[in-house]
């Protein structure tokens, strides 16, 4: 068995790599707890300056990294080159520009109960990374960098379907200086992985993945009393309030679902939409994705690749077909995709009532669940009637009246008049329900890797002057 690299536009198989050893796990386990001794004693400062040439080397590569993405998952060409040279770099930018803020130590002290102190954030050792294929960069990074910046060491196991960009992701690293031993690819086996668990070295786990997913990965980690970080699915509501601008929520609601053809934890899966401007919304869906394009994911013109495998592929168009035997009324949109395994129809989804099996399922593909609904009220309660919470928008010309609305959402992020809920590095990003806990990036998350460490000074020592004393200021 192997991690394959197939083309999902072509099926042409581009590249197969064995799984990993158990004795190529052992050697990765040590390399990283060796490498921890001397890595953790590294300043913050040297390991941002490993992020800003990681940086600048991704957006060099952007093209070459892009077009390997597009080659072993099918996203849009354009999509994968903004990924590793537009979001990549921006979100190790921002991390090296704020990593002595966020982990610098911090003084503390109180008149009420005197005392004085200072809270550190100390490397913790092994982490495990668990990464899913939809970003292959983008989500690398994310679970890597901050762990990283906080003196930590990772080994990665990324999604089996894309070996290449893996280790492409994790050369950039290489080539920017870093130390192999502080991140490692390993294409290790699901038996692999809980291996890696319960080795007392590792310290934390960190996954973004489906629902099943973080429930395996949380029980294993928590049988074996490690800290994990979970971000799950969603199925995000995409609120339009009365007094949305209608036309212009139409093209934001499409732009949100096209945007990676669907195959996103953080999307808008669920359009609820007053009555008064139902038919409105629903028609003018129906015509703005009339020119929805489906075709090879590497050609600028096209506006609907394939899903990222068969299986991804089997799995939508069931729930579709399930959808349709619940009750649901389904439109296809757009122009029909090529017949083939890896393809799925954009299809609008109305009348998927609460006894529909679909009306609590993710679903992760090109997918419009519109519904229709008679108040504020009744919007808000749709909305949060989901074992889901990850993400949300809301849609409304007067933006305090959509976040007193947001307010009122049960979900990690929400965004106003936005396409999509996603969050600029310098915000937390995760979800609560069964879309996982934990945060990451923002100082929350980077702080996730930290051991948060209090420390007591004797009577009489300020904690402000004795951090300048340590730093070397007056």
């Amino acid at each position: 068995m192997s991690y394959r690299s197939t083309n999902p536009y072509t099926g042409e198989v581009l590249a197969e790599f064995p799984y990993a050893t158990d004795a190529e796990v052992d050697k990765a386990l040590e390399l990283a707890h060796e490498t921890f001794q001397t890595w953790s004693r590294t300043s913050i400062a040297e390991r941002a300056a490993i992020l800003r040439r990681a940086a600048d080397i991704a957006e060099e590569r952007a093209s070459e990294l892009g077009a390997l993405a597009t080659l072993e998952m099918g996203k849009l060409i354009g999509e994968a080159t903004g990924e590793a040279g537009g979001t990549v770099p921006t979100m190790l930018r921002w991390l090296a520009d704020e990593a002595e803020n966020i982990l610098a130590p911090r003084p503390v002290s109180s008149t009420a109960a005197p005392f004085e102190g200072y809270i550190d954030y100390r490397p913790e050792g092994v982490v495990v990374e668990i990464e899913p294929w939809n970003f292959p960069y983008y989500q690398a990074i994310r679970g890597f960098a901050p762990a990283m910046l906080c003196g930590n060491t990772v080994i990665l196991k990324h999604a089996s379907i894309l070996p290449q960009c893996a280790a492409a992701i994790v050369q950039v690293l290489y080539d920017a200086g870093l130390p192999r031993g502080v991140w490692q690819n390993l294409y290790a086996t699901h038996a692999q992985v809980e291996r890696l668990i319960s080795d007392d070295r590792v310290r934390i786990v960190t996954l973004t993945g489906s629902e099943a997913a973080g429930a395996k990965i949380a029980q294993l980690a928590s049988r074996h009393l490690k800290k994990s970080v979970m971000e799950l699915g969603g199925s995000d509501p995409f609120i339009v309030l009365d007094d949305a601008d209608i036309e212009a929520t139409i093209q934001l609601a499409i732009m949100g679902r096209c945007f990676n053809a669907g195959q996103v934890c953080a999307s808008p899966k669920r359009m609820i939409v007053p009555d008064a401007l139902y038919d409105r919304f629903v028609t003018g869906l129906k015509e703005s994705t009339a020119q929805l394009r489906p075709g090879d994911p590497a050609a600028e013109d096209t506006t609907v690749p394939p899903m990222s495998s068969r299986e991804q592929a089997a799995t939508v168009n069931d729930q579709i077909r399930r959808a349709i035997e619940g009750g649901a009324s389904a439109t296809p949109l757009g122009h029909i995709v090529p017949e083939g395994d890896t393809w799925v129809q954009p299809t609008l989804l109305e009348n998927v009532e609460r006894d529909n099996p679909l009306f609590y399922e993710e679903i992760f593909g090109p997918v419009w669940s519109v519904y229709r609904v008679s108040s504020e009220e009744e919007a808000i309660r749709l909305a949060n009637d989901s074992c889901y919470g990850l993400g949300g928008t809301v849609h409304s010309v007067d933006v305090a009246h959509a976040a007193r609305v947001a307010a009122r959402v049960d979900t990690g992020t929400v965004a106003i008049n936005s396409p999509v809920p996603a969050v600029p590095a310098g915000m937390p990003f995760g979800g609560v329900k069964r879309s996982g806990f934990g945060r990451e990036m923002g100082y929350e998350g980077v702080r996730e890797f930290a051991n948060i460490q209090s420390i007591l000074l004797p009577e009489g020592i300020s904690a402000a002057e004795f951090l300048s004393s340590l730093s070397g200021k007056e």
